[in-house]
This record gives structure tokens, sequence and C-alpha cells, in this order.
């Protein structure tokens, strides 16, 4: 059971974790079609994949790499 409470709720903070990043994009391991074998996709529509992967990319002339961030779901179990 969820506590109900009549208290208003906080305000958002928002907090900057990495700054200068050109690009966030996500991409989903996953089959595109029944009997297709999987691979990186944009986005998945019925079934849920088995990996989502969180890449990011800096500006032009920027030298920090950062290394894709990949997450097994529960259903690749």
């Amino acid at each position: 059971m969820h506590e109900i409470t009549t208290e208003p709720e906080p305000e958002p903070i928002e907090t900057e974790l990495i700054r200068r990043v050109e690009h966030l994009d996500f991409a989903y391991w996953a089959s595109p079609a029944p009997n297709q074998p999987a691979g990186w996709l944009a986005q998945v529509d019925a079934q849920f994949p088995k990996l989502i992967r969180v890449r990011l990319t800096f500006p032009k002339g920027d030298r920090r790499r950062w290394p894709d961030l990949i997450v097994a779901t529960l259903g690749s179990r």
C-alpha cells in the first residue's frame, strides 16, 4: 500500500551531470521482426529489448571519450 499525503509535491531539482554533451543516444538490442536476427535499433515496438545502450558524444575537437553504457533488461533472462 502506498502512503497518501496532503503535502505539496517538492519542486523539481535540475542538476548538471556532465557539461558540453553534443548528443545522447539510446539504442535497443532486439529483432526488427519475427525470425530476423537481432541488432541495435533506434526504437522497438512490440517486444521488450534484451539490451539497452546509452551513448554520449561530445562536440568536435573535444578530447573526452565516454564508453557506451549497456544494460541487460529483465527480458534478457
